[in-house]
């Protein structure tokens, strides 16, 4: 005999129906809807260290990126009908659709314009062609039908939250039944699937099984109890799928993966909620609530027994009012929200994130097959005494201490291999301090890119180096690859500098583009500056970036000149560049060629007035350029012969930056100021969007001081009143003996 469990993935109430029907029924095998890939590691669901949220993992070995994930909670129905069935010791196997050929056909599939379908979703699957809202979907319709917004609600009202669940698989399947004789057959891969269901089956019962037990989503369940299709078309249906090599294993996976909000189609809304269902099916609204109260004093606010009581009290009324059988979590909230949130919006966040969807992230035994990389993380995350979390936290590094350098290796290894566990963060510290700041949040989708890492080596040291040296090889930019020496000298891959520098030495001979030498001048920079704190082998980068600025160097004056405004602004961008990393790298000699290279630029007759104009500006912060050169400069680039847009990208190139070390210069301004009245009125207006843009870069106090000193230009300095009164000896006679005695002086005789 077979019977046929129809559930809804991750569904308390299914589970719990589920585990009591089997010890009443005793079934001598059991087929969990599941790809059969996975079968050999089904005994592992029974070992200490499972412990779920987890999922089964299953990807094509030749192309990791290929994989497909089954969630399993506490609270699902196909988890414990695995433990149900190793614990007993009794037969079982997945019967769905494997993935060799699931993925075997993902590619030809989308070529098809097939769209994958979610594991066992209770929704139709008929096309958007239907306007009729029960063909597009079938218990959204029944649902509203019942008084309910949407169908999850119903679904966990009448079957999750029932304290008896009693028969509902007999009423599932024939309300099951009833929803499919309204829509069309099942084609494409939901054929594909139930078939395979059907022949795995008709296997068992082959098999000589006497009490087959079916597991599956109960859309399914029709299908498989009176099929419409003979075993022959099953058999055709499933002829010559195309098949890959996959590999299975299970995997932590997280509370936030399981919801619908991450985008997994077969996830519930709430999954804290349910495993609050799964333990505590007495009494789960007063206990739930009161975890709410927990849950708000731990966070400094208020949450009254009182209050307590009236939410209850609420969400029982709630229930009567919209003619429900229990309080169900829809209402629970309600009340929760009025009476111990005060209807604020933020605590009920709180509640949603911990309460509602949860914070939970599993984990899995040791001795479940792992890549030998994964194995190395799991070592690695030990010995650095962090924990895999799903809840993102930060953590501050002391790279002057051991522990501190060793994390952040960890941390840029992994971060070379793609696998971003960690993210840096911005310190409030100066650039290159001995500190670092990270954001560390486990995805458990990261397991997949553990798998993609692993062609790379069997360690987290070995696949970053390869990985690096591969990255390097293929690389055509320079900067990607400074970017990539500054990122292999971070993560301590000593044996990669080499390699890579050398690579950085080809791409620099083969281009005289200022722009990209001048990108790839700052990290270099920063590693010559501050890679003592961390122990890098710097003195290997120091003939390369010395190299680089001599090149540079040679190469501005002559990158400055016969260039259109679009060109110039980006070689003013270049010349902020190198000046920071000349700064930052503070290399003997360095500075003083730039200045000189500056000096150069801004008296260079053919280099663009804006280059001219800024190069002006840089020498004025560097506080070498004498108020009378200064004023020359200004003079000769906003003559009369000058024409006027030259004069106003002059102009533009000067201001940016602040107007704090120009704002002095009476001279400057007094020449800037016969320049703009000598303009004609056509030639202002023309010039005005330039001239406007030139000032932009001024903050708003440094405009208000401007508009001041504007006001001033040409007018005699004027004296303060108090300079202007006559003085009066006695009164200043009076003062002398204080002043005396704080000088310490003797008074004067004449006193």
């Amino acid at each position: 005999m077979t019977r046929f469990f129809g559930v809804r993935h991750h569904g308390p109430g299914c589970a719990r129906a589920l585990v009591a029907a089997f010890d009443e029924w005793n079934p001598d095998c059991v087929l969990v809807e599941g790809p059969p890939d996975a079968n050999e590691i089904i005994p592992f669901v029974a070992a200490a260290g499972m412990v779920p949220p987890i999922a089964l993992f299953v990807y094509a070995a030749d192309a990791p990126k290929r994989a497909s994930f089954y969630p399993m909670a506490r609270f699902s129905p196909e988890w414990n009908a695995l433990r149900w069935a190793v614990v007993r010791g009794a037969p079982i196997r997945f019967c769905d659709l494997p993935q060799a050929h699931q993925l075997g056909s993902s590619e030809r599939d989308a070529a098809d314009g097939e769209a994958p379908e979610s594991e066992g979703e209770l929704e139709s699957q008929v096309g958007s062609a239907e306007r009729d809202p029960l063909h597009l979907d079938p218990l959204g319709w029944l649902s509203l039908a019942s008084g309910y917004s949407d169908r999850d609600g119903w679904w966990d009202a009448q079957i999750e939250s029932r304290r008896d669940p009693g028969s509902i698989f007999d009423a599932v399947a024939e309300l099951m039944a009833e929803l499919r004789s309204k829509q069309p057959p099942a084609i494409g891969r939901e054929a594909r699937r139930e078939a395979w269901m059907r022949r795995t089956i008709r296997e068992a019962e082959r098999e000589g099984h006497q009490r087959i037990a079916v597991v599956c989503g109960a859309w399914h369940v029709p299908a498989l109890a009176h099929p419409i299709a003979s075993r022959k078309e099953d058999e055709a249906q499933l002829k010559g799928l195309p098949k890959c090599k996959v590999v299975a294993t299970w995997v932590p996976w997280t509370n936030e993966r399981l919801a619908f909000a991450s985008g997994y189609g077969a996830g519930v809304a709430s999954p804290a909620w349910y495993a609050h269902l799964w333990e505590h099916p007495e009494h789960a609204a007063v206990r739930w609530v009161s975890e709410c109260a927990r849950l708000l004093r731990a966070s400094d606010l208020e949450a009254s027994s009182a209050n307590v009581i009236e939410a209850l009290r609420l969400s029982e009324a709630l229930a009567g009012l919209r003619g429900r059988p229990a309080v169900a979590l829809e209402e629970l909230q309600e009340s929760v929200r009025t009476a111990l949130c005060g209807g604020e919006e933020a605590p009920m966040m709180l509640i949603h994130r911990q309460l509602v969807v949860g914070e939970a992230m599993g984990s899995v035994d040791p001795s479940v097959p792992a890549m030998p990389l994964q194995r190395d993380i799991e070592a690695r995350q030990r010995a650095a005494r962090l924990k895999p979390s799903p809840v993102r936290a930060r953590v501050d590094l002391d790279l002057r201490e051991d522990g501190g350098r060793g994390r952040s290796r960890l941390f840029h290894q992994l971060g070379l291999l793609g696998i971003g566990w960690a993210t840096p963060e911005t310190t409030a510290g100066a650039l290159g301090s001995f500190r670092e700041a990270w954001s560390l949040q486990w995805d458990p989708e990261l397991a997949l890119k553990i798998v993609e890492a692993s062609i790379w080596g069997a360690t987290v040291e070995s696949a970053s180096f390869a990985k690096v040296i591969h990255d390097a090889s293929v690389a055509t930019e320079l900067g990607d690859v400074v970017s990539l020496l500054q990122s292999v000298l971070l993560a301590d891959l000593v044996d990669a500098v080499d390699p890579v520098l050398a690579r950085v030495q080809v791409l620099s001979s083969h281009t005289a583009d200022v722009d990209v030498l001048a990108k790839a001048l700052p990290p270099l920079a920063q590693l010559l500056r501050y890679g003592d704190v961390r122990d890098t082998p710097v003195e290997r980068v120091t003939p390369m970036f010395d190299e680089l600025v001599e090149r540079v160097f040679v190469a501005l004056p002559l990158a400055c000149t016969a260039i259109d405004d679009a060109s110039a602004r980006l070689r003013l961008g270049a010349m902020r560049r190198i000046g920071d990393a000349i700064a930052t790298a503070s290399r003997e000699g360095q500075r003083e060629s730039w200045l000189a290279v500056l000096g150069e630029l801004a008296r260079l007759p053919g280099a663009v007035p804006l280059i001219r104009g800024h190069a002006t500006r840089l020498l004025e912060d560097a506080r070498v350029l004498q108020p009378a050169e200064l004023l020359h400069l200004a003079s000769y680039n906003l003559s009369p012969a000058a024409e006027p847009a030259d004069a106003a990208a002059w102009t533009e190139g000067l201001l940016q930056g602040g107007a704090a070390t120009l704002l002095h210069q009476d001279a400057l301004w007094s020449t800037l100021d016969a320049w703009l009245a000598a303009l004609h009125d056509d030639t202002f207006v023309e010039l005005l969007p330039a001239l406007r843009r030139a000032f932009s870069s001024f903050a708003g106090p440094e405009r208000a001081r401007m508009a001041q000193k504007v006001k001033a230009l040409g007018r005699p300095e004027a004296r303060p009143k108090a300079a202007l009164a006559e003085l009066n000896p006695e009164r200043a006679r009076q003062i002398l003996p204080v002043l005396a005695t704080i000088l310490g002086v003797p008074l004067p005789e004449s006193a």
